[in-house]
């Protein structure tokens, strides 16, 4: 369902509510909706409020994408394994030194702190006690 539609919609029946409740004391007039070949008759204009909001609400799954919110960026870490940290083959975020880390779907995970995360190894080379890695990690948002 598009986010955007369904917040409009949903604010569109809450004003159809409130109307409803805090309308004068003062007798309504009918309101009339036809839906669907259906023929809706209510006493008060915020029920026709409603039964459009909730209309309106069916058919959002229908309105384009672009109304929607922006989607979160998934974070991104660049993890380098090895001895020393200074002999790393690149620029990193997150540094775990030999024999402190576990595979690079551990590390991920460790990383991103339960959720499921990806990650894809960029370098692996060899040197001192335990070679030098850097691992892409990324987390969803």
């Amino acid at each position: 369902m598009n986010i955007a539609a369904f917040y409009v919609v949903l604010a569109i029946v809450v004003i159809g509510l409130a109307v409803w409740i805090f309308r004068p004391n003062q007798s309504a007039q009918k309101s009339e909706v036809s839906l669907f070949g259906a023929k809706f008759s209510f006493n008060t204009p915020a029920f026709a409020v409603m039964v459009i909001g909730l209309a309106l609400m069916l058919f959002s799954t229908k309105f384009p994408e672009y109304f929607a919110f922006a989607a979160h960026e998934p974070i991104k870490k660049i993890v380098c394994t090895g001895e020393h940290e200074a002999n790393c083959p690149g620029a990193h975020d997150v540094f775990y030194t030999c024999g402190y880390f576990g595979t690079d779907e551990q590390i991920a995970d460790g990383i991103c702190a339960g959720i499921k995360a990806g990650h894809v190894r960029l370098q692996t080379t060899y040197g001192n006690h335990c070679g030098y890695s850097l691992i892409e990690v990324t987390c969803p948002q």
